[in-house]
């Protein structure tokens, strides 16, 4: 066989040489072409004008039958030691795939929502490779990446990287304009080789032979992963397992799992697994063919025939080298049947981010700083620092997700402006998550530091336009201790079950506009100090069941506007407690003895107390049925119609007689009739006598156990005793000064007051009440109240008044001055106990109506409406009036009247 020489031109540049001493050219699909290159010149061409230039290396032997483009990388000049007199220069150059560049460049950039090969086109483009150097001949499609990330890396790698997740493989070839980048993903669908695709085998052809011929075959067998498993996470989509599997025909108990799988459909999970498996797969069977064929390139496909060990087919070219070492070529190629899918291995590293980074939340254009911009997962779009390329909007990045705080229900939002802290999962610069916030120059913390070191707290501005803030905050410097709560417009509070609210010392309650409560159940409060309400304009109290107040000192209610109250049930309200003062003694004291006997009066007083309201209650409480035939009576005596009146009395015989309703009080049969019965009705509900006699004795034993002389009341008055001593902010001097135990209730315009059953109210010194509109009161069964000392009331409208039954029990004088007419209407019977004077005045008409009426006053009883005047005292009754008229079932005169 004639051998025959190869021809060579080298051209980059100024330098051009026919003269190539020798080459070794090498290409693997899906890598950078590069050719090692020396050549010879007389020319002298100066390195730094070859760096970066174009190249091309072309070889053959009739004719040109491999022919590279690309770009010088590097330059070497040496000496040679056979021409001395450097006639010839000798130059060693590296020359790569225009792709070589690319190497050269780092950059951190990202990319939203387009699909691998958008990505790479535009990064070639971007570095000089235009649309026209690149050939995209794809099978499949692929889907759209919502955020990757270069980072940190080559745009060479940045592109690899893409290309082998995906399982796209790139080579270079030449047109005549060059250079061309060809990006293929079906190895089974590739072009023939140029030229004759059939080489037959010939022994020791490559090396001496003319022919196009494999004169070595090399056969390699390797192991290989047999299994693929992925597996990822949907946060969208918690709940759904995305785990995928892609298994071989053989070796499947060699498996490869990998986590993250970077995606979030599991069809698209399984297509990752199959590229995957196949790249893995593709080298477990391969062929090295040794040839003299010049035309072998990656990326086609050719067939064998005449091979040794029945290895006749077609082949798909993974890689070959071409060399030529002093005058003598060798070409190796490495080859897999064609029936393999290749795919490039995943070689190229991902790039980590193996700590937090901190980001500037942005939003749209035009959004104001703090403004809150997100979507329905809380998700906020982050500019980092590292993005030169990014606008300062929400273009910036994807969404990105925020940690929350680890409490259940928890949401903090990061605001427009505010610089977070991010982190990565697994390290991947394609996973952003925000984990934290951190003050800068622009948002420094809420209070000025060192000084406000102490303070802990949540401050939200108000979103948009931040003209305000809602906050938490809890303030530990000692003796300061503060928990500071502040809503910018409202705030709502639910509690599922129970509530329990305690304050140690006052507490003040100011609301401008209206108050509304509703209890759907019961109501009790107990206030050991002062109690203080006031209300600016309209206040509105709804219980749907009972309502107990309790408090221990002075209780005071002042309404700027009108004053609601609606009870279901009962109310009961207590204003000082006599035995607190005992046991505050006693406590101060540290006298054990005195402490269990002041217990011990108070646990007497409470049973008798409770046995005797509880019977009054009870006879009381049984007039409710009848009293609601006689509503309707009632009603029309309250619009004026006096006509009525008669009636509601008709309606209103028909109740239990004094004598009747007296045993009821006593427990029993009455103890005689008429005035007996009232008598005994009047001892029943002395409760009055009861709290005196009992406050006595626990006084005596106190004395007695601290060994002082007599009561020993502790040098504290008698309105002391009845509670501790308390004031309540914004009331008076003189009201204050009263001391504790009295209830002083205020309302500037109309108070109007409806109780479904039993009203009850016990004040241990005066209650002291100012009504500056209309008052009406109705209650369901009965009003009672018990008055240690002074009851004193002003209504400066008209007054209307409507129950079952009225007990008022007063140790001191009673005063009412009403400024309009007044009315009361009692269905069952009025029991009033003064321990002092009783004056009742009235500017316009007074209307009683009762079943019964019984008024015990220690001075005496005064009656005044217009020039009308009834006064009765230990010398007898007068009747100032231009007429007199009497109406009642019976009338019952046990003295003589004379008449002036």
């Amino acid at each position: 066989m004639e051998n025959r020489s190869i021809s060579v031109l080298f051209q980059a540049g100024p330098l051009a040489s026919q003269h190539v001493v020798g080459f070794r050219l090498e290409r693997r699909l899906g890598q950078l072409t590069v050719a090692e290159i020396e050549v010879r010149s007389a020319a002298y061409a100066e390195p730094d004008d070859l760096l970066g230039s174009p190249a091309r290396l072309a070889f053959g032997r009739d004719e040109v039958e491999h022919d590279l483009s690309g770009v010088v990388m590097s330059v070497a000049m040496v000496a040679s030691p056979e021409d001395g007199s450097r006639s010839e220069l000798v130059y060693r150059l590296r020359v790569t795939s225009m792709l070589g560049l690319l190497e050269r460049q780092v950059d951190c950039r990202i990319f939203q929502s387009m699909d691998v090969k958008e990505i790479v086109s535009a990064v070639l483009r971007d570095h000089g490779i235009g649309d026209e150097r690149q050939s995209w001949n794809l099978v499949a499609s692929y889907p759209k990446r919502e955020y990757c990330v270069q980072y940190n890396e080559s745009a060479l790698a940045f592109v690899s990287r893409l290309l082998e997740e995906e399982g796209i493989y790139f080579f270079s070839d030449t047109n005549n304009d060059g250079e061309v980048i060809v990006f293929e993903d079906d190895s089974t669908t590739s072009e023939p080789l140029q030229g004759d695709r059939r080489l037959s085998y010939r022994y020791g052809a490559g090396l001496e032979g003319s022919e196009d011929a494999v004169g070595v075959i090399t056969q390699r067998h390797r192991t290989a992963t047999g299994k693929v498993t992925l597996r990822d996470y949907d946060f969208k989509k918690p709940n759904v397992d995305l785990t995928v599997t892609a298994t071989a025909d053989r070796d499947a108990d060699l498996e490869s799992y990998d986590y993250p799988g970077l995606y979030t459909k599991a069809s698209e999970g399984t297509r990752l697994a199959e590229v995957r498996l196949q790249a893995l797969q593709a080298g477990r069977v391969s062929l090295e063919l040794d040839s003299g064929c010049l035309r072998l390139a990656p990326g086609r496909w050719i067939e064998l025939s005449e091979t040794p060990n029945d290895l006749d087919g077609a082949y798909f070219i993974t890689g070959t080298v071409h060399e030529l070492t002093l005058g003598v070529y060798r070409g190796l190629a490495t080859v897999i049947p064609k029936a393999v899918k290749f795919r490039t291995p995943q070689r190229t590293p991902t790039p980590r981010i193996d700590g937090p980074q901190t980001a500037q939340v942005v939003a749209p254009p035009g959004s104001p700083a703090e403004e809150i911009h997100t979507d329905a997962h809380g998700r906020c779009k982050v500019r980092f620092h590292w993005d030169r390329y990014g606008k300062q909007d929400d273009s910036a990045s994807c969404w990105i997700r925020v940690a929350q705080p680890q409490t259940s229900g928890s949401m903090v939002l990061p605001r427009v402006g505010w610089e977070v802290i991010v982190e990565f999962l697994e390290g991947n610069p394609d996973r952003p998550i925000v984990t934290g916030r951190v003050f800068n120059g622009r948002f420094m913390p809420p209070y000025a530091l060192p000084e406000g070191k102490s303070r802990t707290a949540i401050k939200t501005a108000s979103s948009p336009g931040g003209g305000g803030a809602s906050e938490i905050r809890m303030e530990d410097k000692a003796g300061s201790e503060e928990i500071k709560i502040q809503a910018q417009k409202n705030t709502t509070i639910a509690t599922g079950n129970n509530k329990t609210k305690s304050t140690g010392a006052n507490e003040t309650k100011n609301v401008k506009v209206n108050a509304e409560l509703t209890v759907g159940g019961d109501q009790a409060i107990k206030i050991t100090n002062g109690y203080k309400n006031t209300v600016v304009t309209a206040q509105d109290v709804s219980v749907g069941g009972n309502r107990t107040v309790e408090v221990n000192a002075v209780y005071g209610l002042t309404s700027a506007g009108a004053s609601e109250t609606s009870v279901g049930g009962n109310q009961m309200e207590m204003d000082g407690d006599p035995i607190q003062a005992l046991l505050s003694l006693a406590e101060q004291a540290l006298v054990a003895a005195a402490k269990a006997e002041a217990a011990r009066a108070l646990q007497q007083l409470d049973q008798a107390v409770s046995s005797k309201v509880s019977q009054l209650m009870g006879a009381v409480g049984g007039l409710q049925g009848t009293a609601g035939q006689i509503g309707a009576s009632m009603d029309a005596v309250s619009r004026g119609n006096l006509g009525a009146a008669s009636g509601a009395l008709s309606a209103a015989s028909r109740l239990p007689t004094p004598a009747a309703f007296g045993a009821s009080l006593a427990g029993g049969a009455a103890a005689g009739g008429g005035l007996s019965a009232f008598q005994t009705a009047n001892l029943q509900v002395g409760l009055n006598s009861l709290v005196r006699s009992a406050l006595d004795r626990g006084n005596a034993a106190l004395g007695e156990a601290l060994g002082l002389e007599g009561a020993g009341g502790g040098g504290a008055s008698l309105a002391n005793m009845a509670g501790p001593e308390g004031a309540v902010a914004g009331n008076s001097a003189s009201d204050s000064a009263t001391g504790p135990g009295h209830a002083i209730n205020v309302c500037s315009s109309t108070h109007h007051e409806e109780v479904g059953s039993i009203k009850a109210t016990i004040a241990a010194a005066g209650i002291h009440t100012t009504i500056k509109g209309a008052r009406t009161q109705e209650i369901g069964a009965a009003r009672v109240e018990l008055v240690g000392g002074t009851r004193a009331e002003s209504c400066l409208a008209d007054k209307t008044e409507k129950a079952v039954g009225l007990v008022v029990l007063s140790k001191g004088p009673e005063t009412e001055n009403v400024g309009g007419s007044r009315s009361t209407m009692v269905g069952g019977a009025i029991l009033e106990k003064i321990g002092g004077s009783s004056t009742v005045l009235a500017t316009g008409q007074a209307t009683f109506v009762g079943a019964f009426h019984k008024v015990d006053a220690s001075s005496a009883i005064v009656l005044k409406c217009g020039e009308s005047e009834v006064v009765i005292d230990g010398g007898g009754i007068a009747i100032k009036a231009a007429a007199v008229t009497i109406t009642a079932p019976n009338v019952t005169l046990t003295k003589s009247v004379s008449e002036a």
